[in-house]
């Protein structure tokens, strides 16, 4: 009971900004990402062939890609990496209208459990934890910081009309509709399994900007599930637990803004917006690579 109280006012102190995100520099910023990049073992770009096709933009109706975006070796992903078929298994775990209410069932939570083990088990999330924590953005240790990335990324909200129909995870590691319109929808692995299955028809290409062997940063045009995407940003050939490690980094040290990172020597940012949560706690509304 003690332990729990202790996670819990943790969790108050830090997800209510007491810690201030100022106190991490432009250039620790890229000066970690430089370093996530370069310990990420599980890298999967080596094993996607990307077929952009032609190029569009965000106001076209007309298809310039008759073929699907990406083709994937899915054994080989799964064996190269652990925590993408952890990731997979949560896929049916959703709804995709975000009007929806969403009920997490015991085996659910513990697939959002097992997946987050995977992820912090890593060189590139335990890194970024440390750093995080030793800014006081994040608690101090192993349990507390778990639970922490439990409510940040998996704690449900509502978008609209008051339904608990969305989360941090199932925007931006999924997909989800509302009122026609596509959101969210930020992972190359989600994108490439709704592919396959057919339910993504990819139009063009709007820009592209490559990070050597650590992947590619694709701006796109789709259709999911017959509703349209005019623009869409994917960071193809990323590990889970790289885009967790970016995305929760850039929310906790520059919330609301861009957040300039590098890889392989290579300029970008990372784009985040919050949601606040009933009790004040500060979790993410959407993060997304931008270029």
């Amino acid at each position: 009971m003690a332990r729990s109280l202790c996670i819990l006012v943790a969790l108050l102190v830090v997800g209510g900004c007491s810690a201030s995100s100022s106190s991490v520099s432009d250039k620790e910023i890229k000066q970690l990402t430089e370093k996530l990049f370069s310990v990420d073992k599980h890298a999967l770009s080596r094993l996607v062939h990307v077929d952009l096709q032609g190029k569009t933009y965000s106001s076209a109706t007309d298809d310039k890609a008759p073929k699907p975006l990406l083709s994937v070796n899915d054994a080989a992903t799964k064996s190269a990496n652990p925590s993408v078929g952890l990731l997979a298994a949560l896929y049916d775990n959703y709804v995709p209208d975000c009007t929806v209410p969403e009920h997490e069932t015991a085996q659910e939570k513990q697939e959002q459990s097992a997946l987050l083990d995977a992820l912090i088990a890593t060189p590139v999330l335990s890194s970024t934890l440390s750093f995080l924590a030793g800014k006081g953005l994040v608690p101090s240790g192993a349990a507390a910081q778990k639970e922490f990335l439990r409510k940040l990324w998996f704690s449900l909200y509502s978008r609209g009309g008051g339904a608990l129909g969305s989360s941090a995870f199932e925007h931006v590691f999924l997909g989800e509709l509302k009122r026609g319109d596509v959101s969210g929808m930020h992972s190359w692995l989600f994108y490439n399994h709704e592919e396959e299955a057919g339910n993504v028809d990819y139009k063009g290409y709007i820009k592209k900007l490559s990070l050597g062997e650590s992947g590619t940063l694709l701006k796109v045009r789709f259709e999911w599930l017959g509703a349209n995407k005019p623009v869409n940003s994917l960071f193809v050939g990323a590990s889970p637990e790289l885009e967790m490690s970016l995305y929760t980094l850039c929310f906790l040290a520059r919330p609301d803004q861009k957040c300039h990172v590098s890889a392989n020597g290579v300029n970008f940012y990372i784009q985040t917006w919050s949601f606040k949560l009933r009790d004040g706690f500060s979790t993410i509304g959407s993060a997304y690579p931008a270029l």
